[in-house]
C-alpha cells in the first residue's frame, strides 16, 4: 500500500511556498509537516535521512524518495500529477534561468530578516510553534535568539544595507522589463519561474495572511520599506497571481506541527 508523501517546510518560508504550490497547482495529496527550526532539526536531520552535515526545507519524502529542494519537488509534482507542467521540457531552462535570476534577492532577503529577528523578541515570540504563558517569554525568546544565530551560520547570512538595497533592485528591474504587457514570465504561460517570483517578494512585501499567516510583528519584519514602495506594479502581480492561480491547498493527511 503506498503512503502518502510527506512535505517537510515551513509555513512563512518562500522555498517552501514554492515546493506546496507546485504539489497544490497538481492537486497531489500530501501529508504536511512544519518544520520548527533549531526544535524540529533532529526530526528532520532522521527524515531525511541524513546523519551529518546541513538539513533543510523544503523536504519531500515518498517512500525511498528524499527530495531536498523546491526544484526538485516541482519536478516530481510534475511526474505525478495532471495540470499543465511546471517545468516543460521546451521551456525548461528558461524557466530555470529565472529561478537563478531572483535567488539573489530570496538570499539576501533571507538575511535581511534575520538580522531583523534579532533587534527584538516580538516576531519571535509570534514564531513559536505553540502559545506561551508570559512568564516563559523570556527563555522562548532566547531559545529563538540562538535559532536565529544558527540560521546565520547555516546559510553564511550576512547583510548590509545598501549593497544588498542595490542587489534586490536589480533583480526588480529585471522582473520589470520581463512582465511589461504580460502576465507570465515564460512563454505566456504559467510556470515554475512565476511560482519562483511571486514566492519570492515575500522578502519585499509579504502577501496577504489569507495565503500565508504572519503575526503582525513578523510581518513588519519582512517588510523592506522603500523597496516595497518601488516594486509596487510587481508587488501587484504577485497580488494577482496568487488569486488566479494559487491553489487552495490539498486535502492532506494531517498537519503536523
Amino acid at each position: 500500500m503506498h503512503t502518502i508523501p510527506m512535505l517537510y517546510s515551513e509555513h512563512f518560508a518562500p522555498w517552501s511556498e514554492r515546493a506546496r504550490w507546485a504539489m497544490d497547482h497538481h492537486r497531489l495529496r500530501y501529508s504536511l509537516v512544519e518544520h520548527t527550526p533549531l526544535l524540529g532539526d533532529l526530526r528532520l536531520r532522521a527524515a531525511a535521512r541524513k546523519a551529518t552535515g546541513a538539513v533543510s526545507v523544503p523536504l519531500l519524502v515518498d517512500g525511498p524518495v528524499r527530495l531536498r529542494d523546491s526544484v526538485a519537488i516541482a519536478h516530481y509534482a510534475d511526474s505525478k500529477g495532471s495540470m499543465p507542467r511546471l517545468l516543460p521540457a521546451a521551456t525548461a531552462d528558461e524557466v530555470l534561468a529565472w529561478c537563478s535570476r531572483i535567488e539573489p534577492l530570496m538570499q539576501l532577503g533571507r538575511a535581511r530578516v534575520l538580522a531583523g529577528l534579532k533587534t527584538g523578541s516580538a516576531s519571535i515570540l509570534e514564531a513559536a510553534p505553540v502559545r506561551t504563558p508570559d512568564w516563559l517569554h523570556p527563555v522562548v525568546a532566547a531559545v529563538g535568539s540562538l535559532a536565529v544565530r544558527r540560521l546565520e551560520k547555516k546559510y553564511a547570512a550576512t547583510y548590509e544595507p545598501a549593497a544588498a538595497l542595490e542587489t534586490a533592485r536589480s533583480v526588480i528591474r529585471q522582473l520589470e522589463a520581463a512582465l511589461r504587457g504580460r502576465m507570465f514570465l515564460v512563454d505566456d504561460r504559467f510556470s515554475f519561474a512565476d511560482i519562483a517570483a511571486a514566492s519570492a517578494f515575500q522578502f519585499v512585501q509579504p502577501v496577504d495572511s489569507s495565503f500565508i499567516a504572519l503575526g503582525p510583528a513578523t510581518r513588519i519584519v519582512w517588510t523592506w520599506p522603500g523597496l516595497a514602495e518601488e516594486s509596487a506594479s510587481v508587488i501587484a502581480w504577485r497580488d494577482t497571481l496568487y488569486h488566479r492561480h494559487r491553489a487552495l491547498p490539498s486535502p492532506v493527511a494531517d498537519v503536523d506541527r
